[in-house]
């Protein structure tokens, strides 16, 4: 009988005049009756933070738009989680954005700048389950020349002498190592392949076919979802 495959948890409730902006031109579409306003220099410009001024540049953008085209934008969509501290404080957005982009900060509860939680919101409703396929006692530092992994990394291994080491059945083609935490504080995540997790696990107490669990980051979530190979199971 073969492995179960890896499962994703989902815990759910069905539920002054500043000058001219230089940036890119945002992008218009329309869905259905409204239209959305996307300003693509607000995008993921990896971690660029974005408070009042940002929203300075969003008039002169709706603005131009509408004598452009002759209309009037009823939804001006902008920003993301990053903002939610800031509207939580404020209580309100300036200028014309009326709609924020949430994604991690509804999903995870955290806001992106810092990975704060955020007030009233659980940091759990997602969790990673996998079975472990193999447990063995193993060498820490494999035999030969170290070479290149398949993320293009040459690897650099401790040498602990014997330890007991375990392999779950997804890889890298299916979530970032680096975007899962063990629930078990005493399991290490050693690396992998694309297909297989490789974990250090304690001296005993784990056997074939247990399951273990981990925390999941954003990254970590949305490769999960769109993974062919995980299950989905709202609880």
């Amino acid at each position: 009988m073969g492995a179960s495959k890896p499962a994703i948890a989902a815990a759910c409730d069905s539920q002054s005049s500043p000058e001219r902006p230089t940036q890119r031109s945002p992008t218009l579409c329309s869905s259905q009756d409204n239209i959305f306003l996307s300003p693509q220099y607000l995008n993921e410009k990896a971690g660029a933070r974005r408070l009042p001024s940002f929203c300075c540049n969003i008039p002169f953008l709706v603005a131009e738009i509408e004598r452009l085209f002759d209309l009037r934008l009823e939804i001006v969509s902008s920003g993301n989680s990053a903002n939610l501290p800031w509207l939580m404080e404020e209580g309100c957005i300036p200028g014309r954005i009326n709609q924020l982009r949430i994604g991690e900060g509804i999903l995870l509860g955290r806001e992106t700048l810092h990975r704060s939680a955020l007030p009233g919101t659980f940091q759990d409703a997602f969790v990673l389950e996998d079975e472990l396929i193999e447990v063995k006692t193993k060498p820490s530092v494999p035999d030969g020349e170290i070479a290149q992994n398949v993320c293009g990394e040459t690897p650099v291994s401790e040498d602990r002498g014997l330890m007991q080491r375990g392999i779950l059945a997804l890889g890298i083609q299916d979530v970032p190592f680096n975007g899962l935490t063990p629930e078990d504080t005493d399991i290490q995540i050693l690396g992998g392949s694309s297909d297989h997790t490789i974990v250090a696990l304690p001296e005993s107490g784990y056997r074939v076919g247990d399951i273990l669990r981990f925390a999941i980051d954003y990254g970590a979530l949305i490769r999960l979802f769109t993974s062919d190979y995980v299950q989905k199971e709202s609880i």
